[in-house]
């Protein structure tokens, strides 16, 4: 009996409190209505830092790192170390079975569709409907108006860009490469602009998609102040950089050329620094200090290495060694070596396809080719390592000689490896590897994509002084340098492979200049042509099985 009348006082309580906060109230206003997520302007900020997280997951799941090996493995880029994680999907990769196999066998790129990126989005979409429902004065009634407006655009502009920026990579995964001119009518991906009912989401074409790309980095640039600059952040230059990208692979060079020449005027009084490694050895430990005259946007990690493990298959560094140097710095499952029939392209050796490996004067001249023995041997951005030498031999050459920087001269993983190699070395030179924080957008990009653009519109002059930039950077100037009356095309593409490789744009340069995909190093291989036909990876199962918007329409995965 005693604990029913105490129930019984406190419900008596609780009734005679309702009445009293009832008879205080407006009764005009609406009751019980659930609160929204997120009352203040600092409170949203946990819904614009939401995709920063989502996007990248965990070390192993972040799909610039998983299109890089996708890229440089199905391209002429590289070639694979047979018996390297030889028990992944990597042979898949390789053998361009695209159409031919299923992406639920295919983890790594299977992850990246169902967990990175519609997690990502729907992170978008949940703020950016929230904002959409009302003025920010009424979401936000207890922040002061110049808070809001000196905040709410911009995190505004950041959610508009992440959607945009998840769609573009879901398209290089998942849609038929964008056709300049063509129909693009392919119905493929979902386009999800809402949260609402979601298993009945409408197909979009492979234009609708692109439109939603670069109708949503319009808005991230009209909304974004260029003054904002917050380390691992976007920026207003980062966002005029995914939309030249949009603009490029989409085939409007005109507009791609204009947002380039945006970010090369701001850029250009700066001047890029002098090394070519500097902007890959900012780590966690000191934010803020990527060269702002070089890197436009940079993800930062954290003591634990977060989304840094991935870029391991297509770089020689361990990360968990120091700087990705000495002794066991090099991981036994990286699996992409610069192929030779690239490296007889950048001129690096004399001809490594019929056994001449000799490493080039041109080679020794660029600051971004390092080997053991060249004054820039901890300074390189690709390194050239020797046939495979045991463990065991290498140490009693570094007894003998005192130099430690033998562990770095031999390939000590694969003994099948009786050739030089030439590794992409960009990753993990911080100490540890795992505190690199990494550029995700640099300046010397945009110098090369309006580079082409300016030689298909006949402005050699022009193609010329943006490559100089970049050359110069290198140390090709003087006898290297290459004038308006020498460039070719092949100069441009050249340097989109020494200067941006191993970045996830080599695949996105040939598509929008509609270039052949050659094979490299395999044998009896037709290059791929534009339209790159069945060149993207089947929509998982379930998708399909439990999105009613495919209902109707062909199945994308029987084309």
């Amino acid at each position: 009996m005693k604990n029913i009348r105490n129930k019984n006082k406190i419900s008596l309580l609780m009734v005679i409190l309702a009445l009293m906060a009832y008879g205080c109230a407006d009764y005009t206003e609406p009751k019980y209505e659930p609160e929204s997520p997120w009352q203040t302007v600092d409170q949203f900020e946990m819904a614009v830092i939401s995709p920063y997280s989502s996007f990248t997951l965990d070390g192993w799941h972040e799909p610039p790192a998983v299109h890089a090996l996708y890229e440089m493995l199905a391209t002429d880029f590289s070639s694979r170390i047979i018996g390297a994680a030889s028990d992944n999907e990597w042979s898949e990769i390789e053998n361009r079975l695209q159409r031919q196999v299923s992406c639920e066998g295919l983890v790594w790129i299977r992850f990246n569709y169902e967990q990175n990126f519609w997690t990502t989005i729907a992170a978008c979409n949940e703020g950016l409907t929230f904002l959409a429902q009302d003025d920010p004065v009424k979401l936000f009634p207890r922040d002061n108006i110049d808070y809001i407006n000196a905040n709410i655009p911009r995190a505004q502009a950041e959610l508009y860009f992440w959607r945009a920026y998840t769609y573009i990579w879901t398209a290089f995964f998942f849609t038929p490469a964008y056709v300049p001119g063509g129909a693009n009518d392919d119905q493929v991906l979902a386009l999800k602009t809402t949260n609402l009912n979601s298993n009945n989401t409408p197909i979009g074409t492979t234009q609708q998609v692109w439109d939603l790309i670069l109708s949503d980095l319009k808005a991230a640039k009209s909304l974004m102040p260029q003054s904002y600059d917050k380390s691992g952040r976007l920026n207003y230059w980062a966002v005029c950089g995914a939309l030249a990208r949009a603009y490029f692979y989409t085939g409007d060079f005109a507009n791609a050329e204009k947002e380039c020449t945006e970010i090369i005027n701001h850029y250009a009084p700066l001047g890029l620094p002098d090394d070519p490694l500097q902007a890959w050895t900012v780590d966690y430990t000191n934010p803020g200090t990527e060269p702002k005259n070089e890197v436009m946007w940079m993800f930062n990690t954290s003591v634990t290495g977060q989304s840094q493990y991935c870029w391991t298959d297509v770089s020689r560094a361990n990360p968990w060694t120091n700087g990705g140097r000495g002794q066991g710095s090099s991981v036994s499952w990286n699996l992409c070596k610069l192929s030779n029939a690239m490296i007889k392209k950048i001129g690096w050796m004399v001809d490594p396809a019929n056994g001449d490996f000799t490493e080039t004067d041109l080679a020794r001249a660029d600051k971004r080719y390092g080997r053991h023995g060249l004054d820039r041997s901890n300074g390189t951005t690709w390194w050239r390592v020797e046939p495979y030498k045991p463990q065991d031999e290498v140490q009693a050459e570094v007894d003998a000689t005192g130099d430690e920087t033998l562990w770095d001269k031999y390939e000590q993983n694969h003994a099948s490896q009786v050739n030089p190699l030439i590794f992409l070395d960009k990753y993990f030179r911080t100490t540890p590897g795992t505190s690199q924080n990494i550029p995700r957008m640099r300046v010397p990009e945009f110098y090369i994509m309006r580079a082409a653009i300016r030689f298909r519109n006949n402005d050699k002059t022009g193609a010329a002084a943006d490559l100089k930039v970049i050359r110069d950077r290198a140390g090709l100037s003087g006898q290297w340098e290459i004038t308006a009356a020498d460039i070719t095309e092949d100069d441009i593409d050249r340097e989109m492979v020494i200067e941006m490789g191993g970045e996830s744009l080599y695949l996105g340069y040939l598509r929008a200049l509609q270039k052949p995909i050659l094979p490299g190093d395999r044998v009896g291989v037709a290059p791929v042509n534009p339209p790159y036909t069945g060149w993207y990876w089947k929509i998982p199962m379930n998708e399909i099985r439990v999105n009613a918007g495919y209902i109707g329409i062909p199945n994308p995965n029987d084309k």
